[in-house]
């Protein structure tokens, strides 16, 4: 599994998924971004809504699916 994006893009669309992502909750799970490397997507949701963005990255090598906390960026 590997994955290299440009910086700029991944946090500036990191920062818009994250924004869905509730800071507390009774499911942790939904506390954090999904970075699917399959369908280069970032995605969050609170269970009323969700977003999903495209990201191109400059290499994507595997399938992969990997949950980021949305503070973390």
């Amino acid at each position: 599994m590997k994955l290299i994006y440009n910086r700029e893009k991944l946090a500036r669309s990191f920062g818009m998924v994250a924004t869905v992502a509730p800071k507390t909750g009774h499911k942790p799970a939904l506390q954090n971004v999904l970075i699917d490397g399959a369908t280069n997507t970032l995605t969050a949701t609170n269970l009323e809504q969700s977003i999903s963005i495209h990201v191109v990255p400059i290499e994507s090598i595997g399938d992969h699916k990997l949950l980021v906390p949305a503070g973390r960026m």
